[in-house]
């Protein structure tokens, strides 16, 4: 509970919110298929009401992930339009770390804090660790790799090697990126296509749900 906890307040939700509105959604469907069962007296009902619930409990918990995946998504696409930025200013003569500093007005509230804390330890700390601990952030090994090539500008200065090797680790990333955003709509756009199908699938159900009904009451009137 408590890891679910750290996970749902990570998210930016409320803990006690989700924890509640999952035990009134529970109550309802089970108090609701109990109720049917009672006055109806079909144990189809009964089954359909806790295959229900069960159904309710896997969608609602399981798009934790699937909300971290797009905020980790998200975050990658904002570092991607930031080091826009602070490849324009490399290629100004700016230093990394002048850069770094003027990059910080064009970020988010979250990149704004990342990009503070590596300032802050790039002054403390003359190591590549600061970079690399910033790299990790973002889980993804090629940014940790471009956070690499910054910190070795660094240590030789202006170094065309350096700069260039930069440009071709950032090009890709952006590519990269481009490419999941194409995806993510593409597979958006199936998604939507697939509504009428679900819908008619439940439909389909609830019909054969209620023939079933019919022809056992006829079958007792009988």
């Amino acid at each position: 509970m408590k890891k679910l906890k750290i996970r749902i307040n990570n998210l930016g939700l409320s803990f006690k919110k989700e924890i509640n509105t999952a035990i009134l959604i529970n109550v309802v469907l089970l108090l609701a298929s109990g109720i049917a069962f009672y006055f109806l007296k079909n144990l189809i009902f009964l089954i359909s009401g806790l295959l229900l619930i069960l159904l309710f409990n896997v969608l609602y918990f399981s798009r934790y992930s699937k909300m971290e995946k797009s905020l980790a998504e998200e975050a990658k696409q904002e570092f991607v339009s930031l080091f826009t930025f602070f490849k324009i200013y490399l290629h100004n003569g700016y230093s990394v770390y002048t850069a770094l500093k003027e990059i910080q007005a064009f970020s988010n509230k979250e990149l704004s804090m990342y990009l503070s804390e590596l300032i802050r330890e790039m002054d403390q700390d003359k190591t590549i660790n600061p970079f690399i601990r910033f790299g990790r952030k973002f889980d993804d090994l090629i940014i940790e790799e471009m956070m690499i090539s910054i910190y070795q500008m660094i240590d030789d200065g202006s170094n065309p090697t350096h700069l260039s090797q930069f440009d071709q680790i950032f090009s890709k990333i952006s590519d990269l990126a481009y490419e999941k955003e194409i995806n993510k709509k593409r597979n958006a756009l199936s998604s939507m296509s697939t509504f009428p199908l679900v819908g008619s699938g439940i439909l389909i159900i609830m019909v054969t749900f209620g023939i079933i009904t019919v022809m056992e009451e006829m079958v007792n009137v009988l």
